[in-house]
């Protein structure tokens, strides 16, 4: 769990395009430090992550997967390395459920969240390219998705501790 591309943007604070968010970003290198302690205190499952499991690297025939491109930064780490993508898409509810996301550490699933997003904006600043994404960026988190993490974490069932109801394991996301 090193950052070194995080690192090197905490050092360039000063940046025209970030210099107005410096704090914020500071604030949010500072959430990732502590939130790396917590995870590497952690002992968790550890499984091949692919690290960058977008649409782009999935090769899809109807809604069937038929192959998985682009494993050159592939490790060997906890599973919810791999799961930042499934709050990128509108279907991360079906995706979390397709995937058998039970009993997920959150301190990981805040490490993965974060430090993703934090590592865009240090390719976006440290190669000076796309300024859009850079004014648009942020690792916040919608309400909608910190209580479907929090449940899909804590709940063992299909059921969620306010009652509502995650999609059935194989519920049609993959076929």
């Amino acid at each position: 769990m090193d950052e070194p591309e995080v690192a090197q943007l905490q050092g360039r604070l000063d940046h025209p395009w970030i210099v107005a968010r410096r704090h914020e970003l500071a604030e949010n290198i500072q959430r990732l430090r502590r939130t790396i302690e917590r995870a590497r205190a952690k002992v968790v499952r550890q499984v091949v992550c692919h690290r960058d499991f977008g649409g782009f690297n999935l090769l899809v025939d109807g809604e069937q997967v038929t192959a998985i491109l682009d494993w050159d930064q592939a490790i060997l780490g906890p599973r919810e390395h791999d799961l930042w993508m499934a709050a990128e898409g509108d279907r991360g509810e079906l995706f979390l459920a397709e995937y058998g996301a039970r009993d997920l550490d959150l301190d990981h699933i805040e490490y993965a969240l974060l430090a993703r997003a934090l590592r865009d904006m240090a390719a976006r600043v440290l190669s000076d390219t796309d300024r859009p994404g850079v004014d648009t960026w942020g690792p916040g988190e919608s309400p909608s998705w910190t209580a479907t993490w929090r449940c899909t974490v804590h709940s063992a069932h299909d059921s969620c501790p306010d009652g509502t109801h995650l999609p059935p394991h194989g519920a049609g996301v993959y076929g």
